[in-house]
């Protein structure tokens, strides 16, 4: 009789445990075949943060595998988002604006990577301050992004007007800049890391003269430089609120995992195609200005840089500073 009793209590428990797991399915509604969630980060420190995370998994739950990608142009990535043939990118912050206004709010800002990484070098030896590029030549990339909207502020603020006072010549990509520095076709250029770390490595007679992140905070203290952020479609977040949540901590985790062990992750680097030279990736990593801040919590800096690059260029943001709806929370 007791042995019946057990039996029974039993088989009520594995019919409670098979409809709640048949419950959970229909609930749910995952597909039967998993999706694929393609994730591109930008040559640059946003590929550099994502290396053990995209060198580690290659999904983040049953339901979503993931296929990760290093970009060299923003615009075939911004072409990507667009059509929705990329799922999570690495972008500039006030890209992830425009994407915003321009989908009607399709586009949702999940944290930010990165501050700022812009420099200046000079192979002249006569560049020491930002005044002095008052008359010269200056070689630089991001064209109509925030490399531009940066610069232009610094020079205004230095009494410089960047149309009039200097010539601004603006390349495709930041590699072409370093290799016309390198090959003495340019004598001041503008570059982010890791990209300065590549050329001083390779030329000890380039001179690095100004740190243009601490240009900006003598210029702006009250506005933390958000260059890098990362962005996802709002339809894959709401479908796959768990396996985005999954990616962000994972994505944490190798920020961190790079910021402390450089020297293992410079192989990964190298072989992620990010950088081609381990000793270089090893020397960048310190200043290329990696962090990991949810979108919620830097909502207060990032509507405060977005208010101020759209004084200044109303453009550079969609036309208008976006609404708090950009900003994911998990």
């Amino acid at each position: 009789m007791k042995n019946r009793r057990i039996l029974s209590i039993i088989l009520v428990v594995l019919t409670v445990l098979s409809l709640t797991g048949c419950r959970k399915v229909y609930e749910t509604h995952r597909p039967v075949k998993p999706v694929t969630a393609n994730i591109v980060a930008l040559k640059g420190p946003t590929g550099i943060g994502m290396v053990k995370v995209m060198n580690d998994i290659i999904s983040l739950s049953d339901y979503v595998n993931t296929k990760f990608k290093i970009m060299t142009s923003p615009d075939t990535v911004v072409a990507g988002l667009l059509d929705k043939s990329i799922t999570i990118a690495a972008v500039p912050t006030n890209l992830a604006a425009v994407l915003y206004n321009k989908t009607e709010g399709e586009i949702q800002i999940l944290a930010v990577h990165t501050l700022g990484v812009l420099h200046i070098l000079d192979k002249t030896g006569n560049i020491k301050s930002i005044k002095d590029l008052k008359g010269k030549t200056l070689v630089t990339s991001g064209q109509g992004s925030l490399p531009q909207y940066v610069l232009n502020f610094i020079l205004s603020e230095n009494g410089i007007n960047p149309e009039t006072d200097m010539e601004i010549v603006y390349k495709a990509e930041h590699s072409e800049v370093a290799t016309l520095l390198l090959s003495g076709e340019a004598d001041v250029v503008m570059l982010p890391e890791p990209f300065v770390s590549t050329v001083l490595n390779k030329d000890a007679s380039i001179n690095h003269a100004i740190n243009l992140n601490d240009e900006w905070v003598k210029s702006a203290p009250d506005i933390t430089l958000s260059m890098g952020c990362l962005v996802a479609q709002k339809s894959f977040i709401e479908e796959y609120k768990e396996e985005v949540d999954t990616f962000l901590e994972l994505y944490e985790e190798s920020i961190d995992w790079v910021l402390e062990q450089p020297y293992n992750a410079a192989p990964l680097i190298v072989s992620s195609g990010i950088l081609d030279n381990e000793k270089v990736a090893e020397s960048a990593i310190p200043n290329c200005n990696i962090v990991y801040i949810d979108a919620a919590d830097a909502k207060d800096s990032l509507n405060a840089f977005f208010k101020f690059l759209y004084n200044n260029n109303p453009a550079s943001v969609g036309g208008k500073v976006p609404d708090n709806g950009i900003y994911y929370e998990r």
